[in-house]
């Protein structure tokens, strides 16, 4: 998914979303004014859109997945 950016800091256990269609220059995050803390992870506020909240889980899934690929021993093939 090319039209959003997600970033995570694990070690403040922090994440951003950016609609880089609508802000290309990364000023307004998605989530910064919606976040709840829920023990140790942060959760999407009730004002964020559904929209929102189905772009950060697919983000998370695919950070996610990148994650363990990385730690794999597979190899990468680039196209």
């Amino acid at each position: 998914r090319k039209d959003y950016k997600y970033m995570y800091w694990p070690d403040f256990d922090y994440e951003e979303l950016f609609d880089l269609r609508n802000d290309p220059g990364e000023v307004h995050d998605l989530l910064k004014q919606s976040k709840k803390n829920k023990g140790s992870e942060w959760v999407a506020g009730d004002d964020v859109t559904d929209q929102v909240r189905d772009i950060l889980e697919e983000m998370r899934e695919r950070f996610k997945d990148l994650k363990d690929w990385a730690h794999s021993d597979e190899e990468a093939i680039i196209l």
